[in-house]
């Protein structure tokens, strides 16, 4: 499969490529004591690189595809739950069971009972010192993200079990009857099982292709700026061989 190379991490790979053909080109020219930029070893290197890449553009389409699928189900629930609510009000003049449905309501269509504040305060600048200590921040909402998933889908279940006990709450249309409700939590349940595993393989090819390309001596950046350094030092800063190769670039980049 072809990776798009035009993308940042596929365009180290494109570089080291077309270094290679240069590389190949010099003949007995090119032969450096460091294993690492020795042509078996780069085209090794550009290979795993190349492997690497076409990993995490595989995986990541599927990922899009679970993820959007998971959210116009949870979109379809958040809009279906207020009819819930106003049928049960429709059928059930207990005040306190009315309260407690619109509380499980609510947190089906935010997660949270009090609706979160759109206009939080200010926050102090961040000091440059404390800047690197912050960053992690990605992981942990991705992580709150998708638990937000998992207690909207215990809350509707909850739901559904409490309306089950209310004989009144027999409504006539089929997707807010309690059989109509247990067959949407176990759509969403299913696409939100889809969303999180499709993210592992998705996490392990984003590992391996920094490993591939960004560990530092090994990793494919390096060899590339490495066989730069080394045709320089063969053929001069100015010389043909070195002008040719020298805008390849190869650049460490966010994975």
């Amino acid at each position: 499969m072809n990776t798009n190379l035009s993308s940042s991490h596929g365009s180290n790979v494109t570089n080291l490529q077309l270094l290679i053909t240069d590389v190949t080109g010099y003949g007995n020219r090119y032969d450096p004591s460091n294993a690492n930029i020795k042509l078996p070893a780069l085209q090794a290197t550009q290979t795993l690189g190349l492997n690497a890449v076409n990993a995490v553009e595989i995986a990541e389409p599927i990922n899009t595809k679970a993820k959007a699928e998971r959210d116009k189900g949870f979109k379809v629930l958040s809009k279906q739950s207020t009819r819930i609510n106003n049928a049960f009000i429709a059928a059930e003049t207990d005040k306190t069971a009315r309260a407690h449905v619109r509380s499980l309501v609510l947190l089906i269509q935010s997660g949270r009972v009090n609706p979160k504040d759109p206009t939080p305060a200010p926050q102090e600048p961040v000091p440059a010192a404390q800047e690197q200590a912050a960053a992690p921040k990605v992981a942990t909402d991705n992580a709150s993200h998708k638990m937000n998933f998992g207690n909207r889908l215990d809350s509707l279940f909850k739901l559904i079990q409490f309306l089950a006990i209310y004989p009144a709450y027999s409504p006539n249309e089929a997707d807010l009857s309690i059989t109509g409700l247990s067959a949407l939590y176990d759509d969403l349940k299913a696409k939100n099982q889809a969303a999180n595993e499709s993210e592992i393989p998705l996490t392990k090819a984003r590992i391996d292709r920094g490993n591939a390309l960004y560990t530092p001596v090994t990793g494919l950046v390096y060899v590339g700026q490495d066989t730069k350094s080394y045709i320089k030092s063969v053929f001069g800063a100015t010389s043909p061989q070195y002008l040719r190769v020298s805008k390849l670039k190869f650049r460490k980049l966010k994975n």
